[in-house]
């Protein structure tokens, strides 16, 4: 009888713990606030706003960005002979 009543206790704090509110996440009411929602009128106005921003930001060609490094070690020029040779 004591564990028919400690499984029934258990269980009610289990299912009284689940459904408390945790501060942290918003409740379902407020976890969607359709107000906050603009709709516009589908049109190329905001493509070819994108496509001057990305011509704005153009810098010109490409660069080198990659700058040959001198071995300094015995083991790293070697290294560095067997690379070109299998490159040719």
């Amino acid at each position: 009888m004591a564990k028919v009543f400690l499984f029934v206790a258990l269980f009610v704090i289990v299912v009284d713990a689940a459904h408390k509110h945790h501060p942290k996440f918003p409740k379902g009411s407020e976890e969607y606030d359709a107000s906050d929602i603009k709709k516009v009128a589908c049109s190329s106005e905001n493509d070819r706003l994108r496509n001057e921003i990305i011509e704005k930001s153009r810098c010109g060609p490409p660069k080198e960005v990659f700058v040959y490094l001198e071995p300094t070690a015995a083991h790293e020029q070697v290294i560095t002979m067997i690379i070109i040779i299998y490159k040719v």
